[in-house]
């Protein structure tokens, strides 16, 4: 584990090279024991397999093991296990106490932010807002908490069917973060405005906001990719076929390894195609560039 190893090699750089103390210690390092690293394995396990109950069972027991990577990554992969089980409560629970543990660790930012998407799970909208507030007040540690606090923000709106408001608390986020530190916060709160943009049928203000900003064509696949699944839906609604046409193709090709994305993206090609057909009455000439791109994605 490359972050096993990582710990590991700070812990030792004051010792001598290759002693064979040394070598014994990476090799017997399994987050703090042999038993407790055989039992997180487990669970991780049992976690591929969504065997959710097996997993909260040897999390509770890693949960507490001598290395603090073990502790922090026990308590995050418990939550997780108890969301699997819809045991929002117990996934709140779980984090908090990693918090009450570690209260000066990096990450705890991202910790309150998932606390925040468990309490949007259970539809506590109250408690939802005061976590974004929290994050108002870490936002000095990373610009992504802004970030993070608005798209809260804009999940409780969404659940109050307020899209109004949802998309102004989007946007006085994206005025408030530098794309240049923060670019993958930038991209999530890109996707998540045009997503509402598109549900609202709002397809100028959506391709308007997307061509603005030039962080998210350089994000993580999976949110780049449904940007641009999203533009080729306006540029569709607008009759702009062949735009609509480069934008999925762009999604097949960014997007992550979601199958059902992929699906979703074929039969939207697959029915521009179909627009386009019609538009040139039937032109086989016309769509051979378009058919044979088709069969790529």
């Amino acid at each position: 584990n490359i972050d096993n190893l990582r710990e590991l090699a700070l812990s030792m750089k004051d010792l001598k090279p290759a002693s064979s103390l040394d070598w014994k210690r990476i090799k017997s390092l399994d987050y703090g024991t042999k038993w407790r690293g055989g039992e997180y394995s487990r669970a991780l396990g049992a976690m591929f397999r969504e065997d959710y109950a097996a997993a909260v069972e040897s999390f509770l027991k890693t949960k507490d093991g001598k290395s603090q990577m073990l502790q922090v990554q026990s308590h995050r992969q418990l939550a997780e296990a108890y969301a699997g089980l819809k045991k929002y409560d117990e996934a709140i629970a779980a984090l908090n106490e990693l918090i009450q543990k570690f209260p000066k660790h990096r990450n705890n930012a991202e910790v309150v932010f998932e606390i925040g998407k468990l309490q949007l799970a259970k539809a506590d909208l109250a408690s939802t807002e005061k976590t974004a507030v929290r994050l108002d007040g870490m936002s000095e540690w990373m610009p992504s908490n802004v970030a993070n606090a608005a798209m809260l923000r804009a999940n409780i709106a969404k659940q109050s069917n307020d899209d109004v408001k949802a998309v102004t608390v989007i946007q006085g986020a994206l005025g408030k973060i530098n794309g240049e530190d923060s670019p993958e916060a930038m991209a999530g709160l890109v996707y998540d405005l045009t997503n509402i943009l598109m549900k609202t049928g709002k397809s100028d203000e959506l391709i308007k906001v997307a061509s603005a900003n030039q962080w998210w064509p350089h994000s993580n696949g999976d949110i780049s990719g449904g940007i641009h699944f999203n533009l080729a839906k306006a540029y569709k609604a607008k009759g702009e076929f062949s735009k609509a046409f480069h934008h999925l193709a762009l999604a097949a090709a960014t997007s992550g390894t979601s199958s059902k994305f992929s699906t979703d993206v074929k039969n939207e090609a697959r029915a521009v195609v179909r627009e386009i057909k019609a538009a040139n009455e039937g032109d086989e000439a016309m769509l051979k560039p378009y058919t044979k791109a088709l069969s790529k994605f």
